[in-house]
């Protein structure tokens, strides 16, 4: 069982990541950025700092530093020095990535959303939904107390 669950995770992971990007490419964005424009939309409206995004979202700094760059040189983001670090910047999203967010990735998310339902009950994707919850804040959890070693 565990190679099936494990399997499926990569499967639908891989496939999900495919049609994003694919929807993506033409504004010039890839799943990543996409995902840090919607973090700072959605978790940091005040905007926060490269390290905790890099945190948030599971990719190193470096590679959370080059989508910054695009994604602020494209408008989606402004960049503000921390006032209690002031060698350091706050990543805040801008209003064009709310722009993007609202029209453009929100219309994605309604879409992959009709694909993976399609078929499937709601009760069934609500029971999902808490077991990768569950999932989710045990990985956490793990990540958490690795972090603390």
């Amino acid at each position: 069982m565990k190679n099936d669950i494990f399997g499926y995770f990569r499967n639908i992971t891989k496939k999900w990541m495919s049609i994003v990007d694919k929807e993506l490419a033409i504004y010039g964005v890839t799943h990543s950025d996409a995902r840090l424009i919607t973090l700072l939309c959605t978790d940091y409206p005040k905007g926060c700092s490269q390290d905790e995004l890099s945190m948030k979202v599971g990719i190193d700094r470096t590679n959370v530093g080059r989508s910054i760059k695009k994604l602020h040189q494209m408008g989606y983001l402004s960049k503000e020095k921390d006032a209690q670090d002031g060698r350091s910047y706050i990543i805040k999203i801008s209003g064009k990535g709310k722009e993007f967010k609202k029209k453009k990735l929100s219309k994605i998310q309604d879409t992959l959303e009709m694909v993976f339902s399609r078929g499937v009950a709601k009760s069934d994707i609500d029971k999902v939904i808490e077991i990768l919850k569950t999932i989710d804040k045990n990985v956490d959890e793990v990540i958490y107390y690795s972090l603390k070693k």
